[in-house]
Formats: C-alpha cells, structure tokens, sequence
C-alpha cells in the first residue's frame, strides 16, 4: 500500500472519529478511555489531597506546640517573679520579727523604716530610709537590723527621709569592744575599701581568736553598748605598728536590707 494510500485511510478515520464525537456516539469510547485515565489522576488528586492534609495537620502541630511553649515560659517566668516576691517577702518577715523580738529584750524607743534607696560602692555603703525628723529621726542616731545588730547611724536627715552610713563605709567609724569575760578591750571599728570591716587599735598583748565578738563600748553620743558589731574572722599583727587590727565578719548584707530601726532614745525607764 503506497504512502498517499495510507495518509487518506487515515485521514478519513480521523474525520470519521470527529463526526461520531459530534453526534456522541463516541461515548461509550470516552468512557473507556476513562476507566484507564481516571484512576491515576484520581489517585494522584487523592495522595495530594492527603499530603496538604498531612501538611496542614504538621503545621498546626508545631504552630500548637510553640504556642503552648510560649505559654509554658509564660508561667515560669510568672512563678519566678512569685517565688521571688514571696521570698523578700519571708525575709522582710523574718527581720521584722527579729527587729520585734530584740525590742521586747530593751528598753529601746525604736522607729520603723522601710529602705528606699542603696549605695554599695567604694565612694560610699548608704541607705535611704523614709523616715526623718517628722518621726524623732536625728543626726547620729543609731540603727539597727535584726536582733540589735548595729548597721550604721544617721549621717543626714530631713522631714521625711534620712541617709544611714553603713559600718562597712569607709568613712565609717565606730567605738567599740571585744566581748569577753571580765574584759572588754577598746577599739575602732572601721569600713574598708573593699566589702569588710576592720577593728583597729587593739593593743598588742591582746589574745584574739576567731569568732569572738565584737560589739558597741556604749563610749560614743547616741550609741548605746552592746549593740552586735560582728565576729572576729582573724588577727592581723604588724611589728611597724603598736597596735594590731582584726578582720570582723559583717553580719548583714546590704543586698538583703529591706527595712531598719532607728533607736530615738536609750536608756528609757519601762
């Protein structure tokens, strides 16, 4: 069969095949072809539809997942503020009781102050309290934390606040005495360049030994005795020098201070 032959029988089928699709007598045809057609894109429809799905159900998760993390670090940081508040808290709560137990130990006039400001550097270790001369506050009035430990006096005051030298401010001096049996040796308690304190003009034949105690000689305006100064850590001897110094312990933390005592008057009649 030539060429030309076979271009018309084909030619001819294929108007044939578009006349029966216009008069629809292909469509038992089409729905064959169908059969083998429809169940690929139907699959290929179907895996799509369940990929996006999965997709979709992946992206919820960790959208979910941040989410509730988020919320999780939410509440962490909630319970930490709290924790931390009750904290303070407690401790405020423990330093007033012992501020309340050594009033009932003395006859001490006392007045109740709440720390607004600190200073902790090497200039100067100062507190700002919110009580003044409105409240019986005065220049050199002795204050004190906890159960009567000493922690500095009034360097200046006004109507409704005062400023309170701490002992381990440098400018900060302060008479007193080794607590011992039968004995009581002066010194000077002093505020060093770094965080301690230093008792100074021990004389040299003094024995010393850790952990003794170091309190007001009751020798210096407004200050009464025994008011708790700190323990000695060790004995510090110089042979250039007629007297020796201790390291003392400081028995409070300016970090921690959140409320003093100011004694107005000692030695009062019960």
């Amino acid at each position: 069969m030539s060429s030309q032959k076979k271009l018309g029988i084909i030619g001819s089928a294929f108007i044939f095949f578009i006349v029966l699709y216009y008069l629809t007598s292909l469509t038992p045809l089409q729905k064959i072809l169908s059969l083998t057609r429809d169940p690929i894109e139907s699959g290929v429809v179907s895996i799509s539809h369940e990929v996006n799905k999965a997709l979709s159900a992946q992206k919820k998760s960790k959208y979910e997942l941040v989410k509730d993390i988020s919320a999780l670090e939410k509440k962490i940081q909630d319970l930490t503020v709290e924790i931390l508040e009750l904290q303070s808290l407690k401790q405020e709560n423990a330093q007033l009781r012992d501020m309340l137990e050594f009033k009932k130990e003395t006859n001490f006039i006392f007045i109740s102050a709440d720390v607004t400001a600190k200073t902790n550097t090497e200039v100067g270790r100062t507190l700002t309290i919110n009580k003044g001369t409105n409240n019986g506050a005065y220049v050199g009035a002795p204050v004190v934390v906890g159960k009567g430990v000493f922690a500095g006096k009034v360097v200046s005051v006004g109507p409704y606040s005062a400023l309170v030298r701490l002992t381990t401010d440098r400018q900060s001096n302060i008479l007193a005495t080794l607590d011992r049996e039968n004995q009581k040796i002066a010194g000077v308690l002093q505020g060093t360049t770094g965080s301690g304190i230093m008792l100074s003009f021990i004389p040299k034949n003094t024995p010393l030994s850790p952990g003794q105690r170091v309190v007001t000689n009751g020798l210096q305006e407004h200050i009464p005795a025994n008011l708790y100064l700190g323990d000695v850590i060790e004995l510090q001897e110089s042979e250039e020098t007629i007297f020796n110094t201790a390291l003392v312990k400081v028995p409070y933390s300016i970090d921690e201070l959140t409320s003093v005592a100011i004694i107005t008057r000692v030695n009062v009649d019960e």
